[in-house]
């Protein structure tokens, strides 16, 4: 069964890469003018290309292994709910967490973001759970600042 599943979804995201890629890309992105001693070196939709690569990259091999994989192996095999459960808890703090950041701001809650998704994964450790949740963000605002120039949320809570 997870053969067949493997294969469908393999299909489905390449048929999406190729929508993504062909139809989405060209009609919704600007393409202006680019970055460095080339206009075509870094224009706005080079990231969404990139990107949308790597998963038909994965895709593809998420449809080869559906189509080597053995009847009679089970990739997946639960008799619980949990594994439904727990993936419905990460869309939840997910949702919650895109919508705090417009209200709190990147600052504020991609700490806590953090911590929270290391606790529920099973880190118990505060040596490890205060640096990578106080240290992450920081070091992603200025690469995203210092690289791109881009200003990460800042939320309208603190206007």
């Amino acid at each position: 069964m997870m053969q067949k599943v493997n294969i469908g979804t393999g299909v489905a995201f390449l048929i999406f890469s190729a929508v993504y890629y062909f139809y989405f890309i060209p009609t919704q992105i600007i393409g202006g003018g680019g970055v460095g001693y080339e206009s075509a070196l870094l224009r706005p939709d080079y990231f969404p290309r990139i990107a949308i690569l790597c998963f038909t990259v994965f895709s593809a091999l998420l449809l080869y292994q559906g189509l080597k994989q053995q009847d009679n192996e089970t990739l997946f095999d639960s008799g619980t709910e949990r594994p439904l459960r727990q993936v419905g808890a990460v869309v939840g703090i997910a949702a919650v967490y895109i919508l705090a950041l417009d209200y709190f701001g990147y600052a504020l809650t991609t700490p806590i973001f953090l911590a929270v998704m290391m606790i529920f994964y099973g880190t118990r450790n505060w040596r490890y759970v205060v640096p990578v949740a106080l240290l992450t963000p920081v070091i992603l605002d200025q690469f995203f600042w210092h690289s791109f120039q881009i200003i990460l949320p800042e939320g309208t809570f603190f206007e």
